[in-house]
């Protein structure tokens, strides 16, 4: 934690990957998404 407060490049680089997760991982796209491929394997679709 000390690092993350004193180093502003690692805070800023944390941050961006973690909205980049979210929008790719989290998103109500990738979740639709997931849930389609899912019911498509499972022969619901």
């Amino acid at each position: 934690m000390k690092r993350v407060l004193a180093d502003a490049a690692l805070r800023k680089r944390i941050t961006q990957k973690g909205q980049e997760t979210i929008r790719t991982v989290y998103s109500p796209r990738a979740i639709g998404d997931k849930m389609r491929n899912r019911l498509q394997a499972l022969g619901l679709l």
